[in-house]
This record gives C-alpha cells, structure tokens and sequence, in this order.
C-alpha cells in the first residue's frame, strides 16, 4: 500500500482505474483482464507517458544540455521532473466523470455505487487535482523558487492542445462531485508512485516557471502521443509489479521512439563544403569563407547573412547550420521561406545534399517539404498510423490528433531531420493555434534558416520579431538570409533575439550593430553582439542599366523583340488578374504561342508544382540553350525570390525598391553555363513599366499605367522613391547600391505634395499592422497559462495582414461522386492536398458552391481531420466551369491559366 491523504489506496484498487480501453475498436484479440473487462490502467498509462518523457530527454543529450542551461539547472534533475510532471498529465482520469464514460468498467470497490455524472474533460480535472492538497504540496516541494504554479499546472494539464481555465485552476477537489476525496486519494498515490519511480530532487534554482511552460507543454503532449501507441504499448497484466512495469515501458519508449524515427541522428562532426556542396570546394565566395571559420558562442546564437543575389548564401546557412549541429545547437534544420514555390525549390536542392549533413547510420534521416509532396523514411510514415486507443471522442484527443496532426506534410517537417516549408508553417508556433506548443517544442530542436527576410511586412515582421525570441527562450539557434535588408530589420531581429536570451536591456545589444557594410555576417549570441565584413567576390561585380517603360503596350513590344532575337525573357506583374491579362496578350502576338508561359499563384497545388518544375526546367541552371531561347515567362512575385532563374531580360511592374532588386537578380546569374558571348542581347537590362516620378499630379498616379497591379503594394511613399531613386540613378550597381537604395527609399523622406496624405494613411496602416501583429502573437512572457481557453484548430489564421483569404480544394465529378482534381498515385490525402487553391475572400464576391453539392462534399470530409473540414469542395466542369454560385461573375478554372473569373454571359 502506498500512503495517501487522509487514507491509504491499495495498489490493486489504483488499478482499478481505467486508463484506456480498445472496446470502441473492435479488438476482440486483446487479453481480458478481470472476468470480461479489458483495459489499461490509468497508472500504467501515467507510467508509460513519463517512460517516454525521461527516454526522449535522455536519448537527446545535447538539446536535454540547452534546456537545463537556460533554465539554470542540471539536466538529469530537469529530465526527472519533466518526466514526473509529463507522467501526472492524465490524474484528472482518477476521476467519477470519466471512470462513468464505460459502465462496465466503474471502479465500485473504490468508488462505490456508479453515478451518473457528465465527463467535463479529464485534463480539466487534471488541473483541478494538481492544484488540491498534497499533490500542490509535493510540487511546491519540487519547485521550491517557484512563486506561482500555475503556469506549469497549465502546461501539463493543456496537453489536448488548449490551457484549463481559472475556473479549474481555482476549484476544491474535495467538494467537487466529479472528484471527492477517494479520487483524491487514488490520484495523489498515483503521483507518489511516479515520484518514487523517478526519484526527482528539488530544482531550487529554477525559477522562470512562465518560460518553462511552453517547452515543457510541448514534451507532454509529444509524451502523451507517443505514449498512446498500442503499437509499442500494449495492455499489460495487472499483477505486473509496478517497478517490473516501470522497467517494461522504459524499454518500449525506446523502441517506439527508435521506431517512429524521432531519436536525433548524428551529426556530421567535421562538416565540408565537399561533402554537400563540392561546386564550392575550389572557389568559395567570401561570405563562404567566413562562415565556414567563423567562431561559435556558447549557448543560443543567430546569425543574420546580408549578401548578394548569386553569392551563396544557401550553402553557406547550410555550412553554419552543419557546424551548429556538430556544436550541439540543434539536432536538425528547417528551412523557412516566403512562398510555396520557393520551399519546393529549396526541397529539391536539399534532396541530393541533406543525408550528408549527418553520420551514416541504419535509419536514414527525413526530409520533408511542409506543404505539398513529400519523401520520407519509413521508420518517419510510421507517424501515419493511427494510434488512438481510448474509449470515446474527447479522449481520442492527443494521441489521435497527434496523430493525424504530426503527419501532416504542413507539420511533420519540425520533427523532421531536415525539413524546408513555408514561413507561414512556423510563423503558427506564435499564434494562438490549438497544439502550437507542438510546433514550438519540434522546432527548437532545429537550426531554424529564414531565407528572404526583407519580403516581410510591419505585420510579419512583429511574427518573425515574437519567432526569433521564442526560440532563443527555447534554446535554439538561427540563421536569417538577406539581399536587401535595412538596418531597423536587422536590428528589430537582434533584440528579438537578445529578449530571448533573457538579456535585460536587449536595446544596447541591438544599438551595438551599425555597420553600412555590404556584404555583412551579423552574430548574436548571449552578451555580445558582432558584425564582420567578409568582402566580396570580383566575379559578382555587375552594373543593371534600369529604364522606364510607359505601358504595358512598351512592356510587350520589348518582350517580343527581344525574344524574337533568342532571348529569354521574364515580364513580372504585381497581380494575378494583370498577369493572366499580360499573358493572354503576349500569347496573342507571338509568333509561336507555347513559347509564353503563365506563373501565378492562383493555381491549385499540384498544377502549380507542375509549372514551377517546367519554369526551372527551361530557365533554371541547367536549362539547354534550346529550351530557353526565344521564350517568356509572364509572372507575379513568385519568381523574385530564391528561385534560380536565370534570364537575359526582365521587365517588371514598379515595386518597392528591395523587391526591385531580388527582380533584378533573376538575369545573367549563370555566367559560367551562359556567358556573355553566348548571349542574344549586348548586357543586362532593367526596364520598369512605371509612370515618371517627376510628373505626379495625383494620388492614384499608378493606376493609368499599372492598373490592378497599382494596388497590391500601398506605401505610397515607398513606390514613389522607389521609383525617384531608381531612375535618378539609372542603373543598379552590384553591391554598391543596395544599401544606399535601401536606406534612401525606406527613410521616410518627403513626397511631392499629391501624395503626403497618402503616405500619412500608409504609415497610420504600417503602424497598425505593427500594432496587431504584436497583439496577436502569444504572450511569451505570460507562459502557456495566458493562453485563451478556447483555441482554433484550423489553419486559417493571420500569419500574413491581409484580404481574408478562402482556401478551396477542386474536384471532378465522376460517377456520381467527388474525386480529387490533381492525382497522387492512390493517395488520397495527398491528392486533396494538391488539389487545393488559396484565394481572396473578395475575389469571391460571396461566391460558395451551390446547396446540391452539400451532401456529395459532406461524404468526401467524413475522414478529414478537424482543422480541414472548413474547407470547401469546388466541383469543376469538363468545359472549366467552376460550380459557385451567388456572385456577380462566373468562374473558371484550367491547369493552363489558373482561376479566373468573367462577367455572366
């Protein structure tokens, strides 16, 4: 017997408490255990989930090693607590509530006669009971510096993806009808149980118990899902001696970890540009020189890289990611980029390069792209098995939704080896999202690499601000790459970061970066803030003529004439409609139309992968002289970023001057595959379809000439010095210019008299942004207990200001029934995926699809996880005819243009 409150509770009647049950599966092979009843324990479940815990943190060593520096501890002491802490998240089951939820299986010789009592949620009654007398006490013993438990009570008990109330966290267990002093009595032995089993000492000395939250709600629930597995944890005899059990489940949370791919593989110990980038051996650019030496702080560090289009910079994250990895900063990388096409273009440069950034072993290591196809080890896949083993829908929670969740491709990358995916994926680790704690916990195991900072807005930059700093607090490392970023951008990351540290005033470290230098390394760690100039290579030296196009009618006369002559050209619009509108033109005039080709992001998944792989086929580094010559490329943003594009002309849309540079950089990048000689047009130009700067008599003076496009980016003053010191200069001098141009367009000088209230309007909206992004992203300080207690599931949340936004997912219609537009090679949750498409809410105009198909979409969702049932189901016609109704226009849609709407005929 084991001592309790006011009593003691026989071992056997603690187990007499069930935990889970497979009867709603079906399993009529399980053993039976008490006449007819089969079951799991509770306290086998809590021993099971505190096993995987302390194995998870031992068998990760280094990251075990950054958690306990931060929080000023020692790492075997914290891995014991965690452990414990992890363990107890299931006491609320010690509870009349849930033991009623299976009739049969009533604990009466503890609890008596049944009652009927309605299950408020055990993890509610989880809260409750940790906050009673002695379980309260015994933490309070634990943490003998924390001053208040609460967010730590919040963490272990919110393990199904949201924080309790104030309500659970203030009610008395003993007067509650759902608990009373028997389940007291069972819960607190529980918890005994575990202590004794684990042997935790007091962690005096930890004190930030608001930090610890987030992390340590993130280690419940991955406990708590892998710890649900029936593959790896099968149902037990109840007369298993409690310390024999201990030691079983201690083995299989190894094997389940070893078996689901998730214990850290070993990092390459001397990493070498040989190894996974051998072009870079002979002739490294500078800033690759610098990073590959440059030295490592102890604990947390980022480093931000500013170099130019073509200089390297991927390779050079991923040979400082290498050595952070061999340091022990991370067990792994995830590759954060601003759009879809460009994660799938870094998916595919790490495929052939990823596995030789660790040590060879039997399990290869995972990558995976976060949206979209994916590869994966099979010990990984193993993740898609359903391991839901409980009795009822709310208990179901962590294990199947983790499930289900953790498999997703949009997720799985932060427990992936090497993962690369938008950073909109990692941006919802800061919202206020239903298991983010999932997402935090993942990525602070990963070197986390931010390519194309400059691209964020005010909003974006508040989320990537509330990123850096929640993972500093977390103990990780990161890399943010740049060609164009100011110094406010730099700076505004280096205090995120240093907050995350825990430094007390982070404004002095930030103040301490100043450099105008370009190229530049930046490095922030704990204390010190440093800047160093790698120089720059000759052979990247190069100067753009940059010329004003009046028109678009401009615009497709040069398009044309300079691929009549063989050249190849990329025309960038700043909107969809104004893309579709050029490309339609172009294809018109062209002598031979296939030689035009159309790249939006207004395509379902699947056709847009399509496109962007023929895009990097015929335009990319190793396109044949045939492939490109004589071709155009009509499209918006997605080509401006970390694509490797290379094109003889561009003309583009008049954008902020930052963009206007990545635009520039898609020209004369392969000069080894394509020198000069060898090209169809004397040099590399810029022209810019813009009205002139010098003639502004009103405030809309960019519609006439850009029309749609005139609204996309609405900083009136950015675009009007854009264009003012773009074409004072006339050219764009490589890197001489980028800073200068950054610093004098984003100075917030003045604009002639047409457009000031304008710009005071776009700075008021600019501010606003800010200011909403900072309310919306978690508040760190206040720990996981500050959380609302009611959290979306769904993936529609603001990571971007912006329109609200629809995502649809397209489909045929065969045999009386709803099919998937885009085909996966019979995998049907793929195939939806690919099949989706993101659009407007106004582009819209009300538009949904019509009530008949209500019940054909209510058939194909029935097997959706949670946060996708949201989404529509649009049925497109054989001739294009998209099945929406309640609009003013009608919609189509071809794997060709994309969606586009017309007016009604």
């Amino acid at each position: 017997m084991v001592g309790g409150w006011g009593g003691e509770v026989e071992e056997a009647y603690l187990l007499a408490f069930w935990g889970k049950t497979s009867r709603s599966y079906g399993d009529s092979s399980e053993t039976v255990f008490n006449d007819t009843r089969s079951y799991k324990p509770a306290l086998h479940h809590l021993i099971d989930v505190a096993a995987v815990a302390l194995q998870w943190q031992q068998l990760n060593p280094a990251r075990l090693e950054r958690e306990a520096a931060l929080l000023k501890v020692r790492p075997e002491g914290l891995a014991k607590l965690a452990a414990l802490l992890a363990g107890v998240h299931d006491l609320g089951k010690f509870s009349r509530g849930f033991q009623a939820k299976v009739p049969e299986l009533w604990p009466d010789q503890v609890l008596g006669q049944r009652e009927q009592l309605a299950d408020r949620g055990h993890w509610r009654n989880t809260a409750i009971l940790l906050r009673a007398d002695p379980i309260y006490r015994e933490l309070k013993n634990l943490l003998p510096g924390v001053h208040n438990n609460a967010p730590i009570i919040a963490a272990v008990a919110g393990h199904h993806g949201q924080p309790p109330g104030g309500n659970e966290l203030n009610a008395r267990a003993l007067r509650d009808p759902q608990l009373g002093k028997q389940c007291v009595d069972a819960a607190y032995t529980a918890f005994c149980i575990l202590r004794d089993l684990l042997g935790p000492q007091p962690l005096s000395s930890l004190k930030q118990a608001a930090q610890w939250s987030w992390s340590l709600s993130g280690l419940v629930t991955l406990a708590d899902w892998i710890g649900s597995d029936r593959h790896y944890f099968a149902f037990a005899s109840l007369d298993t001696p409690i310390e024999e059990y201990w030691l079983l489940a201690s083995e299989r949370a190894e094997q389940a970890l070893r078996g689901k791919g998730l214990l850290p593989r070993l990092p390459k110990s001397r990493p070498s540009y040989a190894l996974f980038a051998p072009q870079v051996t002979d002739r490294p650019r500078p800033m690759q020189k610098l990073v590959e030496a440059t030295p490592l702080a102890a604990g947390a560090q980022l480093f931000i890289i500013e170099d130019t289009t073509g200089a390297g910079k991927t390779e050079a994250a991923i040979m400082l990611a290498a050595r952070m990895m061999a340091a022990g900063k991370g067990e792994g990388l995830y590759f954060a980029l601003p759009t879809m096409a460009t994660a799938n273009a870094m998916y595919d440069r790490l495929q052939g390069v990823y596995d030789k950034l660790f040590e060879a072993s039997s399990q290869h290591p995972s990558l995976v792209l976060a949206h979209g196809r994916s590869q994966l080890s099979a010990e990984f896949r193993a993740m898609v098995r359903s391991t839901a083993m409980s009795h009822g829908s709310e208990d179901e929670t962590t294990a199947a939704f983790c499930a289900q969740w953790i498999a997703d491709d949009r997720r799985r990358a932060f427990y992936a080896d090497v993962g690369a995916g938008t950073i909109d994926q990692a941006f919802l680790s800061i919202l206020r999202k239903k298991h983010l704690t999932l997402r935090q916990y993942g990525l602070a195991g990963r070197i986390l690499i931010v390519d194309e900072a400059h691209c964020f807005d005010a909003y974006m930059g508040e989320e990537l601000s509330a990123l850096l700093e929640l993972h500093a607090q977390n103990g990780g490392s990161a890399i943010v790459l740049s060609a164009t970023l100011s110094l406010e951008q730099r700076r505004n990351m280096a205090k995120a970061f240093a907050q995350g540290l825990g430094l007390r005033d982070p404004d002095d470290l930030s103040d301490q970066l100043c450099s105008k230098a370009y190229p530049l390394l930046t490095s922030v760690a704990l204390g010190s803030a440093e800047e160093c100039e790698p120089g720059f290579d000759s052979a990247l030296r190069r100067s753009v003529p940059v010329e004003r196009l009046p028109d678009r009618t401009a615009a497709a006369t040069q398009a044309l004439a300079a691929a009549k002559k063989g050249a190849a050209v990329l025309v960038i619009c700043n909107a969809v409609d104004e893309t579709i509108a050029v490309h339609t033109s172009l294809t018109e005039q062209m002598d031979v139309p296939q030689r035009v080709h159309l790249f939006h992001a207004r395509f379902a998944q699947g056709d847009r992968q399509a496109i962007e792989e023929n895009v990097l086929r015929r335009f990319g580094r190793e396109a044949k002289a045939t492939a490109r010559a004589g071709h155009i490329l009509v499209a918006t943003q997605v080509v401006e970023q970390s694509l490797d594009l290379d094109f003889d002309l561009v003309i583009s849309d008049l954008a902020p001057v930052d963009l206007i540079i990545q635009r520039a950089g898609r020209m004369w990048r392969h000069l080894d595959q394509r020198p000069p000689k060898s090209r169809p047009v004397e040099g590399p130009r810029l022209l810019l379809v813009s009205p002139d700067p010098e003639q502004v008599e009103d405030k809309n003076w960019l519609e006439p000439v850009l029309g749609k496009a005139a609204f996309v980016y609405q900083h009136a003053g950015v675009m009007w010095r854009s264009a003012k010191a773009l074409f004072d200069a006339g050219r764009i001098d490589t890197p001489d210019s980028f800073r200068p141009l950054i610093e004098c367009v984003y100075a917030k000088e003045d604009v002639p008299p047409a457009l000031e209230e304008k710009q005071l309007e776009a700075e008021g909206q600019e501010g606003g942004s800010r200011s909403l992004g900072h309310y919306n992203v978690v508040d760190l300080k206040g720990g996981y207990g500050h959380l609302p207690t009611e959290l979306s599931s769904t993936e529609d949340i603001g990571t971007r200001l912006g329109e609200p936004t629809v995502t649809l997912r397209l489909a045929r219609i065969e045999k009386g029934r709803l099919v998937p537009w885009c085909a996966a090679d019979n995998d049907l949750k793929r195939a939806w995926a690919l099949s989706e498409i993101r659009v407007r809410e106004q582009f819209l105009g009300g538009a949904e699809p019509p009530p008949e198909d209500q019940a054909l979409q209510k058939q194909v969702k029935s097997d959706w996880p949670e946060w996708e049932r949201a989404i529509w189901i649009v049925a497109v016609e054989k001739d294009g005819t998209m099945r929406l109704e309640g609009a003013d226009r009608d919609f189509i849609y071809s794997s060709e243009q994309g969606m586009k709407k017309l007016p009604h005929e």
